[in-house]
């Protein structure tokens, strides 16, 4: 496995022993590896960049993954208190809240 991931890696599990404790010892060792994970990533893309001219297509894989937003809105209760999940009916429930909010 790449050493960049494995750093990750590490960084979640501090963190997630952090979440468990709330211990001052199990913060501090999740700052180190956050701070080491975030160096790692700033040595990545500064590797990307240095390697723009020479192979393009993986700079804009990379640009084109950071600009990609995957969002899902959680399911939403109606006035009526029925539960949306479907885009439109979202849209719905909203237009009917701010139409009668606004004039």
């Amino acid at each position: 496995m790449n050493d960049k991931v494995l750093v990750i890696l590490k960084k979640k599990e501090a963190f997630q022993r952090y979440l468990s404790t709330k211990d001052r010892k199990n913060y501090l060792e999740y700052v180190k590896a956050r701070n080491k994970a975030r160096r790692a990533v700033r040595d990545y893309e500064k590797e990307v960049v240095k390697k723009a001219k020479k192979n393009p297509k993986a700079f804009y894989k990379f640009v084109n993954s950071k600009l990609k937003t995957s969002y899902r809105m959680n399911d939403i209760l109606s006035g009526d208190d029925n539960l949306v999940s479907s885009d439109p009916g979202k849209a719905e429930v909203f237009n009917t809240y701010f139409s009668r909010v606004f004039t």
